[in-house]
């Protein structure tokens, strides 16, 4: 199971839903969800620059 969490100030922009959504499809082809452990990915802003972890 993966969780793509944005920040409401960042829902609005384009860039990061795609890229969001590019994460998705490149873990779902890794082995990674094999074993079933969940993906948590969020996205903030922090000190004026974005932070993905």
């Amino acid at each position: 199971m993966i969780y793509v969490h944005i920040e409401e100030d960042f829902k609005e922009v384009p860039e990061l839903l795609s890229l969001s959504s590019r994460l998705v499809k490149i873990l779902e082809t890794e082995d990674l969800l094999e074993e079933s452990l969940p993906i948590r990915i969020f996205i903030k802003k922090i000190e004026g620059d974005f932070l993905a972890k």
